[in-house]
């Protein structure tokens, strides 16, 4: 899954308004939003980060194990540039180096161990770091110098070293180099290469790998997703893939059950197709729903909608990329296991769809098919 996304800072102010624990109030930038299973995080420029939701393995780093449904300070963590979360922890870049905290039964955390971490933990062997993406129970960085390193589970050996063994430790993956972006899914892994071309691997049960084969056969190693070229940048959900081409319309492939390809249909595919969404500037899939930003900085979603998730209302799932009623100059958006999140340049995060552990950040536990805003503070 991938729910990591990052605020374009050029052209605009965008400030929040976060309290402190003395009560006092300060205005700082908003750098980014990122959105897991059932829990949510934001980072700010004077380096800290805030996250709520769901907290039974101490994914809101916050050295408890309690919900929270309004955003708390993540313990121990300064100077973040970027956060990225899976389904149940979390990751941060600092100068360069990770720090991952939360749910580690398959080494996610890259620490060594399987304990469960409450509080940021350092990632040794990682260095100059410029990019994260978090999965189910796997973590990637990209390094500077363009080449992927993966620590976690390894059931679909998406971590691309030809094994499926989990990995507690950071480990390179083999087989090509010139990386410009990586994201994790359910149990794959895809990469933007300098080039634009992509290429996945790992799990291939409906076609998200995206090579053209039949059957459900693991991919080891990453292949060649044929027909993207000049792809701008990815996504990836539990069991679908999709990318934004130089001409801003959404291809897509893998599941489709609930519609989650946005081509008004519900039959998988096994290679990208042209979805419904055109014009769009930023891309965000959860588990089985999508969510884009279109160049009018408004909001379009579509696949499960049985929460609440699409914004548009109403609880039915949707092969139609719907409106997010209630947003408007959208930076970013972020999709998750069944809510969605939406950064506005006014410095307002809003959120919709389940809100089970609170992950909607408005103070309560109730789910909602409109954007709510986020409660900073008491």
């Amino acid at each position: 899954m991938d729910h990591a996304q990052r605020a374009a800072n050029a052209g605009f102010a965008v400030l929040l308004a976060l309290t402190t624990s003395g009560g006092a109030a300060m205005a700082q930038r908003v750098a980014g939003l990122a959105v897991g299973g059932a829990h949510a995080c934001v980072w700010s420029s004077d380096g800290t980060a805030r996250c709520w939701g769901r907290n039974d393995h101490g994914q809101l780093g916050d050295g408890a194990h309690t919900d929270h449904p309004v955003p708390t300070l993540v313990e121990r963590l300064a100077s973040v540039s970027e956060i990225a979360l899976g389904r149940e922890h979390s990751c941060a870049v600092v100068g360069g180096l990770v720090r991952c905290w939360g749910r580690n039964q398959s080494g996610q955390l890259g620490d060594g161990s399987t304990a469960d971490h409450a509080r940021p933990a350092p990632v040794p062997g990682l260095a100059f770091v410029t990019q994260l993406a978090l999965g189910f129970h796997d973590s990637c960085a990209l390094r500077r110098d363009h080449t992927l390193r993966c620590w976690g589970w390894n059931e679909h050996a998406q971590l691309g070293e030809g094994t499926r063994i989990d990995r507690a430790f950071a480990v390179p993956v083999f087989g090509f180099a010139g990386v410009a972006e990586v994201r994790v899914g359910g149990g794959h892994v895809c990469a933007r290469l300098r080039s634009g071309d992509v290429r996945c691997w790992g799990r291939d049960g409906f076609g998200e790998v995206g090579d053209g084969r039949p059957g459900t056969q693991d991919r080891p190693h990453p292949v060649a997703v044929p027909g993207l070229t000049g792809v701008r940048q990815l996504s990836l959900g539990y069991s679908s893939s999709c990318a934004i081409g130089s001409d801003g319309v959404v291809q897509c492939w893998g599941g489709n059950d609930a519609g989650q390809l946005a081509d008004e249909g519900t039959t998988d595919r096994n290679v990208p197709a042209a979805s419904r969404v055109a014009h769009a500037t930023q891309l965000s899939l959860g588990t089985n729903h999508g969510c884009a930003v279109l160049a009018d900085a408004s909001v379009r979603c579509w696949g499960h909608g049985e929460d609440g998730q699409l914004g548009n209302g109403g609880t039915v799932s949707s092969a139609e990329p719907v409106v997010v009623r209630g947003l408007a100059n959208v930076v970013s958006v972020a999709a998750g296991d069944a809510f969605s999140c939406a950064l506005t340049s006014d410095g307002a995060v809003s959120c919709w769809g389940r809100n089970d552990h609170g992950q909607l950040g408005d103070g309560t536990t109730v789910s909602r098919a409109l954007p709510a805003l986020v409660r900073w503070g008491p």
